[in-house]
């Protein structure tokens, strides 16, 4: 598990105030508007912020008393999964009561919501997104292959098969990208190779089909013989 990260992460809120004075001979009418406007906060999945206020809503009109009482809406906080996200009811200050996994939920969309103790609303709801960030914490996954087959008097660069793989990883991300390459075959000839994104095709044109042909590149590939054609399959890696 990867330490507690010492920063606090803080909502700035932007209060905004618009003032319509609307004048008569006998009384002022004063309305104001504000506007809660935090921006979204980013949080690494796999850290620990448990311990920290991740984030702070605050209205206004809170004196200090317990006069407002805040509380939080939105999937992870009062929808499954529940509690993912809680507020002080009278500071504001927002938790985190877990570990995040991007992989299972990469955005909380939630509200803010702040009302005086009769239940009226004190403010306009206020937006609050929470981003997990990427780690490169998911190895590639590799699809069952389909067998491939290649003749024995095959041209260099030959295409045989390609190799698919995906990465649970945030889409995108550098964390997600991935490059193939054989580790090791036998016989020890180097009949084939594999491009970056995944082709396997001819290196040496002195494929014999009285030899088995074994590859090793991010996963196992078994090359077997078909008359006059070396086929080639794949196998999940363990």
């Amino acid at each position: 598990m990867i330490g507690i990260s010492s920063h606090v992460f803080l909502l700035l809120l932007t209060l905004q105030t618009v003032a319509v004075v609307k004048a008569n001979s006998e009384d002022n009418l004063v309305r104001r508007k504000r506007l809660w406007i935090p921006p979204p906060k980013q949080l690494m999945e796999n850290e620990d912020y448990t311990q920290e206020t991740v984030a702070k809503i605050h209205s206004d009109f809170d004196d200090g008393s317990g006069n407002i009482v805040y509380s939080l809406e939105g999937i992870g906080a009062n929808q499954q999964p529940f509690n993912v996200f809680v507020v002080d009811h009278i500071t504001g200050d927002i938790r985190v009561t877990k570990v995040l996994d991007r992989e299972l939920i990469d955005t909380y969309n939630l509200s803010g919501i702040a009302k005086y103790k009769d239940g009226r609303l004190a403010e306009e709801n206020v937006d609050i997104r929470f981003k997990v960030k990427d780690q490169n914490d998911n190895p590639p996954v590799f699809a069952v292959m389909k067998v491939g087959e290649v003749t024995e008097i095959s041209p260099l660069g030959t295409s045989v098969m390609k190799i698919m793989a995906t990465d649970a990883d945030e889409p995108g991300n550098e964390n997600s990208l991935i490059a193939y390459t054989i580790l090791d075959q036998s016989p020890p000839h180097g009949m084939f190779d594999i491009s970056q994104d995944g082709t396997v095709f001819v290196k040496n044109q002195a494929l014999d089909r009285e030899v088995q042909y074994e590859l090793h590149p991010i996963m196992s590939i078994a090359v077997n013989f078909n008359s006059n054609s070396i086929r080639i399959g794949g196998n999940h890696p363990l």
